[in-house]
């Protein structure tokens, strides 16, 4: 009778199935008999291998998450698009209580990378709190897959451990715990074998927790946000979007072929999204590191003829040259004047280098804006930059503040590299985390549409972002 109700269960999942299908990989998407989404299978269509399959009996996503999420009413089919990046796949439940949740899986139109991601939208007339923020739990079975592998933030100590039946590992890191040791882990883990890699990377700024453990079907394996980093009330009109959890199977003969192709797929697409300058790894002059906030002009113009006996090819100024945080005014004591920040600048990228300068934008003075609920309470300040405050970035429209921030460095200044520092986000602020990161993110992704060439450099608590 056991044996009859699991071939029932799987028989009702495949009954479900869909396909998300390039040149490459197909991916066989199914609803659990829960109603709930479900990617059953991925096949490389290079060899007809199975890369992964769901083969056990637990459908964790038909129960697996917050009470506000759980759905009542179920639905069989996903719904299939397309558009210039993507072959798409949209999952959408409206909830009783006014909540829209939405799954979607993203296969790119070359290769074998693929992201999936939860969305959820506020369609009722009440404020809901959401406890925390489910992203995916499944079982796989992968072929060969043996170990995991991650690393330590900062330091970036790999660690390897062998995936055996009921040993668990726990990754994850809180909002900015990776600037301290031994707080946190970067979001990359792969779980590999003889021959197959399966390799995760997470687009997300902000805390999260990962669990990988092996059971009689496979890799147990969960992404979610824990409600310290959530914090997330969802008025009526709002939607938020998770992390993205970004999946590259990989079939290569040695380490660093696995490594070389998960990295070029990433790039590729990120080229593709979001263009952006050759990726490069320069030798970066900074004054910083012997002079702090004594910079100016005199000083920097005497290491001019100094610099291409050492072969830099970066020049960034660092914090110093402004009036004060929050007031990116040239100082008129340093440099006298912004043209005349402007000329060394543009000196720089005559001799054949990049010209960068230090800012923080997402700090301020509630002194010189005149408007104090745009800014985060509890009070957060720094006193590093002088009792600056650091702005709520969701309720300002930070992503527009930043485009004009940096609008002001690059045309005004003439930078063509931006470093951006210091803490962006507080332990608990007016909108939650998940939003403000949210909000950060979206900055990021307009400065890099508004400015092509831009190197953008972050620094200490700035952004983690895959």
């Amino acid at each position: 009778m056991k044996i009859l109700s699991t071939l029932f269960i799987f028989c009702c999942a495949l009954g479900y199935t869909q396909s998300l299908q390039n040149q490459s990989l197909q991916l066989e998407l199914a609803v659990t008999p829960g109603g709930a989404p479900h990617i059953h299978r991925a096949v490389s269509l290079q060899d007809g291998q199975v890369i992964f399959e769901h083969r056990s009996p637990y459908f964790f996503m038909d129960d697996w998450g917050p009470q506000e999420l759980i759905a009542s009413a179920k639905k069989t089919a996903w719904e299939m698009g397309s558009d210039h990046l993507f072959e798409r796949a949209h999952f959408s439940v409206d909830l009783e209580n006014g909540l829209r949740r939405a799954h979607v899986v993203e296969l790119a139109k070359q290769g074998t990378l693929f992201r999936i991601y939860v969305t959820l939208e506020n369609a009722g007339a009440d404020s809901i709190r959401v406890d925390w923020y489910p992203v995916w739990k499944t079982t796989w079975d992968i072929p060969g897959g043996q170990w995991m592998k991650s690393w330590d933030a900062l330091t970036y100590k790999p660690f390897q451990n062998r995936l055996n039946v009921d040993a668990q590992t726990v990754l994850g890191s809180r909002v900015h715990s990776s600037d301290r040791l031994p707080d946190g882990h970067v979001p990359y883990w792969i779980i590999g074998g003889e021959r197959q890699w399966l390799n995760f990377s997470l687009e997300w700024c902000g805390g999260w927790r990962a669990e990988l453990a092996k059971n009689d079907f496979g890799v147990e394996w969960s992404v979610w946000l824990p409600q310290e980093e959530t914090q997330l009330f969802l008025g009526p009109g709002e939607m938020v979007t998770g992390p993205v959890i970004t999946i590259v199977p990989t079939s290569e003969k040695s380490e660093m072929a696995h490594r070389a192709e998960w990295v070029r797929q990433r790039t590729e697409l990120a080229r593709k999204r979001f263009g952006g300058p050759k990726h490069e790894y320069m030798l970066v002059w900074n004054h910083w590191y012997s002079i702090e906030f004594d910079v100016n002009r005199t000083y920097l113009l005497n290491q001019l003829p100094l610099l291409h006996n050492f072969g830099f090819e970066a020049f960034v100024i660092d914090a110093g040259w402004y009036t004060q945080v929050g007031d990116w005014r040239v100082d008129a004591e340093k440099f006298q004047s912004p043209a005349q920040l402007k000329t060394l600048l543009n000196t720089l990228k005559a001799k054949d280098m990049y010209a960068g300068l230090w800012s923080c934008p997402q700090f301020g003075r509630p002194d010189q804006t005149g408007a104090s609920e745009i800014f985060e309470e509890p009070k957060f300040y720094r006193p590093f930059l002088s009792g600056a405050r650091l702005y709520d970035l969701y309720g300002m429209n930070f992503e527009q503040f930043l485009v004009d921030h940096v609008k002001l460095l690059v045309n005004e200044y003439g930078a063509n590299w931006w470093k951006y520092d210091q803490d962006f986000f507080a332990r608990h602020s007016k909108h939650g985390l998940l939003k403000n990161v949210e909000e950060f993110q979206r900055g990021l992704v307009a400065v890099r549409n508004q400015f092509q060439d831009l190197y953008i450099e972050n620094c200490q608590s700035g952004g983690r972002a895959e």
